[in-house]
């Protein structure tokens, strides 16, 4: 079962949150959830959860188990001269001895209830992203409203603040065993406030730690192998992978679609329609898929990942991706019009139990040779049913299993 994190808006008195701000927060708590691997306990229905929010002590009752964190979502005018875009903390009190205090002051933090407050003052320098799963569109002189949800949500989850985190706290440099493995034997160093990685610090030189202090203007800041290593430090069971998108295009001389999941290679093909030079129409994010077979922390191989490779179909100028070793061999040994790229990425033959996938459809288009991939029932069955030029492949359609888009 995943990790399940609900969000309520009942404090946001000043209408802060519209249905597009809450589609993208609780993007970032799925966000989080996909990595998290811990079932906690729930909080039984009928409990009264006390908490301090927008300056009130509030009490709030569920008819329903919390199962496993609710976070309380507020909006407020701060003061010109406080920078702050938003701030997110736990909250639980608990009897001394019990399993509640266990869960907060222990080495295995499992909080069971969060506050996250924006700062409604600087909606000027917020960009909201009606497509969350794309980054290459944030406005240069705006701050990702996706990434701050992350970034606070991750301080709920017990990054910087609680005592877990605290004890592996030393001289300034955070030492949890699984941060200074991945870091190469060396401790994390933090900013002065203790609460936060230091500022644009990383592991990956293309990509700044979620929960570091700053927010980069015109870039989206997503977990880092050193956040998810931090959560391991602290409790949490993480299961580290990287999911990276796959981009779909439309040939519009030849009929047939493009994917890739190379950035690469979809920077090319976008710049060189943009000049004339290809014939491409690019229309989304189609899915996500991994990007290795290997649990980016442990290095574990992530089990049911397999490689799923690609050819190019000379003959049409489309590509053809197949996870089934016999068909590669195949296509191999008897089609000469098909040339081997290698492996285009990792997916799963079934459906995993660690992580939440969708089923990919694959058609053969018979006229033009292409092949259309989707994760839309609704396109596969529009297809199927209306074009009977495809052709239904794989088993009642499914070729194999990918990541649905954020």
């Amino acid at each position: 079962m995943a990790f399940d994190i609900k969000f309520d808006y009942r404090f946001d008195t000043i209408g802060f949150f519209t249905d597009e701000r809450k589609t993208i927060i609780e993007q970032a708590g799925d966000i989080w959830s996909s990595y998290i691997q811990d079932e906690f306990t729930s909080t039984p229905a009928g409990e009264v959860l006390r908490f301090p929010i927008n300056g009130v002590e509030q009490e709030v009752t569920f008819d329903e188990p919390i199962d496993d964190l609710i976070i309380f979502i507020s909006s407020v005018e701060l003061d010109d001269d406080r920078p702050t875009l938003g701030e997110g903390t736990y909250y639980g009190d608990y009897i001394l001895g019990s399993d509640r205090e266990a869960r907060i002051e222990g080495d295995n933090f499992e909080p069971w209830l969060g506050i996250v407050q924006f700062n409604a003052s600087a909606l000027d320098n917020l960009y909201f992203d009606p497509t969350p799963e794309t980054d290459d569109d944030i406005p240069a002189d705006k701050q990702d409203f996706l990434g701050l949800s992350l970034h606070e949500i991750g301080h709920v989850l017990g990054i910087g603040i609680t005592p877990a985190f605290n004890r592996q706290v030393n001289n300034g440099e955070f030492t949890g065993t699984q941060s200074v493995s991945l870091n190469g034997g060396q401790p994390i160093p933090l900013d002065s406030d203790l609460n936060h990685i230091e500022d644009g610090y990383t592991l990956d030189e293309n990509s700044d730690a979620l929960l570091d202090k700053s927010f980069t203007f015109g870039e989206r800041n997503l977990p880092t192998d050193l956040d998810l290593a931090i959560l391991s430090d602290i409790g949490y069971e993480i299961f580290a992978y990287d999911a990276v998108p796959v981009h779909r295009f439309f040939q519009y001389e030849r009929g047939f679609h493009f994917y890739t999941a190379n950035e690469t290679e979809r920077e090319n093909v976008f710049e060189l329609s943009l000049d004339g030079t290809l014939q491409y129409d690019y229309e989304s994010v189609a899915y996500r898929v991994l990007s290795s077979d290997k649990d980016s922390l442990t290095g574990q191989n992530i089990e049911g990942a397999l490689p799923v490779y690609r050819f190019f179909n000379r003959d049409t100028g489309s590509h053809l991706y197949t996870i089934s070793e016999v068909e590669k061999d195949s296509i191999l040994r008897t089609l000469s019009n098909y040339s081997f790229d290698g492996i285009g990425y990792y997916a799963f033959e079934s459906e995993p139990q660690d992580i939440d996938t969708v089923p990919l459809y694959r058609m053969l288009n018979t006229r033009s040779g292409s092949h259309l991939f989707t994760t839309s029932e609704h396109e596969f069955n529009t297809v199927r049913d209306t074009l009977d030029y495809f052709n239904v492949e794989g088993n009642e359609g499914v070729t194999y299993y990918v990541i649905d888009n954020l």
